[in-house]
This record gives C-alpha cells, structure tokens and sequence, in this order.
C-alpha cells in the first residue's frame, strides 16, 4: 500500500513540477516577445507577425495550466472567509462540499465546451502553419485535472466527517 501511495505522491509532484514549469516558460516567452515586438518597432529589421499566434497560445497555456497548479496546491482564489469561522463544524463542511459541487459542475462544462473547442478547431494557424488545437488542448487539459483535484479535497472533507461524530450539533 506504501508503494503505491509513494507513487502517487511522486506522481503528483511530478505533474506540479510539470505544470509550474509550463506557467514559467509560456510567461517568459510571452514577456520574450512582447519585448522583441517593441524593439522591431523601434528599429524596423524585420516584420514579426508570428508572435501574435504564439502569444495567443502561451497567454492560454499559463492560464488554463496555472489554474489547475493552483487548484492542485489549493491555493486557488476562493472568498471562504465565512466557511473559515464555521470550517470545522458540521456545517462548514457541508457548505464546502456545496462549493465543491458548483465547482464541479462548472469544471464539467468547462470540459464538455474545451473538449468542443478543440474537436472543432481544424484549422492550422497563418503565419506559424501548427494545428489551432495546440492553441485549445489547455482547456480540456486543465479541466480535467482540476476535477481530478477538486474530487481529491472533496474526499478528504467527507472523510474528515468521521472525526465529527457527536459534535454534529456544534
């Protein structure tokens, strides 16, 4: 059994170190560009129409992949001053748990129309000539590992009902 926890753990490590590693590259590439642009502007060597599409592609990456990192560490934006006073109650939990069923459903959707988006997306980009789903595989990507991840907190709150036991009234 501590083997295969072992694995995940490394696993999951892995994937954040993967993830944070994309964030980084896309937003220095795009901060690469947008610097290169400015600078062609100045002193007009050469036409750099490329950066558009790469930009559009990296911006993408770093938000969709830096939502699920985030969700991963669980350090995602969320207003939970309320559900913080109450977080070890009854109905702390419960309210959590809500939330993370809204979450869920909205990451289903996000999933069902990202999935959508890249199945359409036949087209290949003007200037750089790559397959537009490169530009799209972020969302379903992402999506599925925060759904992955949201289920993993859900389950420990559930789990950690079993620590309540006769302090349901509290």
């Amino acid at each position: 059994m501590d083997a295969v926890k072992n694995f995940f753990i490394k696993s999951d490590r892995l994937l954040g170190a993967t993830l944070r590693c994309v964030c980084v590259l896309s937003m220095a590439g795009i901060f690469v560009l947008y610097i290169l642009n400015v600078f062609i502007r100045f002193m007009p060597v050469t036409n750099l129409t490329v950066t558009d599409e790469i930009v559009e592609m990296l911006t993408g990456w770093v938000i969709f992949f830096g939502a699920a990192e985030l969700q991963r560490e669980g350090k995602h934006f969320a207003l939970d001053f309320l559900v913080k006073k109450i977080e070890n109650r009854f109905l702390g939990k419960l309210i959590r748990i809500f939330v993370y069923f809204i979450s869920m459903v909205f990451i289903c959707v996000v999933l069902y129309y990202g999935f959508d988006l890249y199945n359409r997306s036949l087209s290949v980009s003007t200037t750089l000539r790559i397959p537009k789903r490169m530009f799209y595989v972020c969302v379903p990507l992402s999506a599925i590992l925060m759904g992955i991840y949201m289920t993993r907190d859900a389950v420990k709150i559930i789990l950690s009902f079993r620590g309540l036991k006769g302090k349901l009234t509290s």
